[in-house]
């Protein structure tokens, strides 16, 4: 764990790099089509500051959190598009996976690990998609599987790669990634039925609750008020975006 100072100095370097890509991926998100306004940027910012200060305060700064914190800062682009166009750009989901790669190889003593747990993150979205009947889109299957590609990393400072098989961290590692993905997903969509007048039917952006699964596993466990702070964060700015969107398009019909 870092000292004061380090932890101090980690958020000032984290808080200049979010500007600058976060700005960055703004402009690639306008030049492919997928705008969004500059007050989704600024919030974009700050959750990316204290998502990936939370990485190298656990994790430590080297060249695989750094992967990890353009991961994160790729796939909160995702979301918001998400957010707004109910999409997730292929490409986007392109980078995760060959970001996700480039860690394997710098971890390759466990790459069996990382890419079991890409494959069947994957596999277990399309069925999923397959047994709802498209309750989700072919973007929040590729990004599950792509994200799935990295989530592992957390594994390498536990001691469960010593104890267990391969086979039963990877099902655990699947399994508490679908269910913490599904139960904000659920308890937001509870919300929106009873508070915000939604239907069964209102379709809700999954992406953003597979990115809190995601960072759920990520953050070691030891680090519980980190990792509470970071889902109370992504849960209320996903959720005002979601209310914002849906009572738009509430007055939209209204005015017809």
């Amino acid at each position: 764990m870092m000292n004061i100072k380090g932890i101090a100095l980690t958020i000032v370097f984290t808080f200049i790099l979010s500007i600058i890509l976060q700005y960055i991926m703004f402009k690639v998100s306008d030049k492919i089509k997928y705008t969004y306004p500059k007050n989704q940027l600024y919030g974009l910012i700050i959750l990316s500051t204290v998502l990936n200060t939370t990485i190298f305060v656990i994790y430590g700064f080297n060249i695989k959190t750094f992967l990890l914190s353009l991961i994160i800062m790729i796939n909160l682009s995702s979301i918001n598009i998400d957010l707004n166009y109910k999409e997730i750009p292929d490409s986007y989901n392109l980078i995760t996976f060959l970001l996700g790669i480039v860690l394997i190889i710098l971890t390759r003593q466990q790459y069996k690990i990382f890419i079991l747990t890409g494959v069947i993150s994957f596999s277990v979205y399309l069925i999923i998609v397959i047994i709802s009947n498209g309750a989700m889109g072919g973007g929040d299957i590729k990004m599950a599987g792509a994200l799935g590609f990295s989530m592992p990393y957390h594994l390498l400072f536990t001691n469960k790669l010593s104890y267990y098989p391969t086979w039963y961290v990877v099902t655990q590692e699947i399994i508490y990634f679908v269910f913490y993905s599904s139960l904000i997903g659920v308890l937001l969509s509870v919300f929106i039925i009873y508070f915000k007048n939604g239907k069964l039917k209102t379709a809700i952006p999954y992406g953003p609750f597979i990115l809190i699964g995601y960072i759920m596993i990520l953050i070691n466990k030891n680090y519980m008020y980190l990792e509470i702070l970071n889902v109370i964060l992504l849960f209320l700015y996903t959720s005002y975006w979601i209310v914002k969107k849906l009572n738009e398009e509430n007055n939209g019909k209204s005015s017809i």
